[in-house]
């Protein structure tokens, strides 16, 4: 399957945390490349569980709980990043298929 230039852009740009995914579905709103709108469902699913879990960690007391979940993020932040530049789909294990799933429209 062909990566289009907006897809590969949008895929992308979905790495920028918080607006990224925003802003990449408006690239992607056009073209609806399926290369963009994997990566924009995976960072959705990024953010929101960077968003659950950093509010959790509010609540705990030891810092090295904190530097492993700020390195949780960031690895799977790069794993994800590492396949929209290199145009393979890289789904996420375990919690990829869940964000796929759930953030994909239903005809």
């Amino acid at each position: 399957m062909k990566i289009h230039q907006d897809g590969k852009l949008a895929a992308i740009v979905s790495h920028l945390f918080f607006l990224g995914p925003i802003i990449a579905l408006f690239i992607n709103e056009e073209q609806k490349d399926p290369f963009g709108s994997f990566y924009i469902r995976q960072n959705f699913g990024i953010t929101i569980i960077f968003l659950l879990i950093g509010a959790l960690m509010g609540f705990v007391q030891y810092a090295s709980a904190m530097y492993a979940f700020y390195l949780f993020i960031f690895i799977i932040w790069l794993y994800s990043f590492m396949g929209a530049i290199t145009n393979k789909y890289n789904l996420l294990p375990i919690i990829g298929p869940v964000f796929q799933k759930m953030f994909s429209r239903k005809k």
